[in-house]
């Protein structure tokens, strides 16, 4: 016994070492806030994670949905986090699977008669033309880095002015997400930047600011509207397949059962094995989340704004994605429905967004919204449809809009065609 160190003294040890341990594994990682932790519910803010660790890095608080990038040793990326109410909480933080730690982070939710404007221009004073009466919170970009990528990250800004040098950077990508985020560009510079979009001159500024028609809320429930009527359960494919298999295993498991000979027995035995073991098999490819598209068109000038829906819903308890493609985010029904159906969002090194995460029971559903701005497509309407007019009616439609009708479209980012209604809005009203 004397030998051999004491329970407690092991004890000790080992905690030791584990707090060393978690000081290294916190002492690598660097989380900072590039808007000083101003954020807007429903919208994505951008937040810096520097790394000397390889791993899966989660940035997590009360009242947001975690976000989940996979770092190299050394990365140091931007990635969007996205509030989904005003009282964001204790935030934390854990990399390739360790013990989360705690940080503290200053997290400051924007009031209604706040914007906040990014700048990388010596005059950021132009942007206030663009709100009177609010109050403009003003925060420098950091011209060192790649400038306002990933553009989904920065979707909690009201306006970003630039001078001529820090525009030539931003990409003509990043400008249709920015635009598709309602955030307003000023650049200062003496030539047009473009003759794509309607810019507007003031000063020595050029301004483009297209109107946003589509809802904004994180939690909405007349988002759902289209799945009341939805039939959920095995399409009619699945069902077909399962009863011409039922049938032809009966056929054979009769032709078995008739045969005059006493290997009859092992024959049905075979049978029954062989569509059981090949019926498992193909049951276990079959997809197991059924979903619903549809789309809607404000137009109400030279350009449109148009939203994307996507509604998934499992047949049986499931944990799936769903790309993050151009600027996606979840919408909800309730509060509690993200932390309800786990849902995160995961990101490429580059802080780049690429799918969520969730998990389901069956009857459960999730919307996501893609917004995008297009200059105005010429299309032959039909009729629309009972269940995307009500739809339209209740999350879009304002006084003096008209329902015009609705086309099929083609996804840009699946390539799968997709039912757009088409909501006419008077030119006044656009702006």
């Amino acid at each position: 016994m004397s030998g051999r160190p004491s329970l407690r003294i092991r004890t000790t040890a080992m905690l030791l070492l584990l707090l060393c341990g978690l000081h290294e594994a916190g002492a690598g990682v660097n989380v900072s806030l590039p808007l000083e932790g101003y954020y807007r519910v429903g919208r994505y803010m951008p937040v810096r994670v520097a790394t000397t660790q390889p791993g899966a890095f989660t940035l997590q608080a009360g009242g947001t949905m975690p976000t989940q990038i996979a770092l190299p040793a050394g990365g140091d990326a931007i990635v969007p986090w996205l509030a989904v109410s005003e009282s964001a909480g204790q935030a934390d933080w854990s990399i390739a699977g360790a013990v989360n730690q705690s940080i503290d982070l200053p997290l400051r939710a924007l009031r209604d008669d706040e914007r906040l404007v990014a700048t990388a221009s010596q005059d950021p004073s132009a942007a206030a033309t663009l709100f009177p009466g609010m109050k403009i919170v003003a925060v420098p970009l950091d011209l060192s880095r790649p400038l306002l990528q990933p553009a989904q990250a920065w979707e909690c800004l009201d306006a970003v002015v630039l001078s001529e040098g820090a525009a030539a950077r931003v990409t003509e990508p990043q400008r249709q997400l920015l635009l598709a985020a309602g955030v307003a560009l000023v650049i200062h510079c003496p030539q047009r930047p473009d003759s794509r979009w309607p810019w507007q001159h003031r000063g020595d500024c050029w301004i483009l600011k297209l109107p946003s028609g589509g809802p904004s809320a994180i939690v909405e429930p007349a988002a759902y509207g289209p799945t009341y009527e939805w039939e959920r359960g095995w399409p009619a494919p699945f069902r077909r397949a399962v009863l011409l298999a039922g049938l032809l295993f009966c056929i054979l498991a009769a032709a078995a059962m008739l045969w005059r000979s006493r290997y009859a027995v092992f024959l049905y035995v075979g049978v029954c094995a062989a569509f059981t073991g090949g019926f498992a098999f193909w049951y276990s490819r079959q997809p197991v989340v059924l979903q619903l598209t549809a789309g809607v068109m404000i137009s109400g000038g030279s350009v449109a704004e148009v939203d994307l829906w996507t509604w998934q819903s499992p047949v049986r308890t499931t944990r799936s994605s769903f790309p993050a493609a151009g600027l996606t985010r979840p919408v909800f029904a309730a509060a509690r429905q993200q932390e309800d159906a786990h849902v995160r969002l995961l990101c490429h090194s580059d802080g780049t967004p690429d799918g969520f995460s969730w998990q389901l029971q069956p009857r459960q559903s999730l919307a996501f919204l893609t917004r995008l701005v297009r200059p105005l497509p010429q299309a032959r309407l039909a009729p629309s449809t009972a269940v995307l007019k009500q739809f339209a009616d209740q999350l879009y439609t304002r006084a003096g809009d008209r329902i015009a009708g609705q086309f099929d479209a083609q996804n840009p980012y699946t390539g799968a065609n997709v039912p757009i209604i088409v909501i006419a809005r008077p030119r006044s009203a656009s702006r």
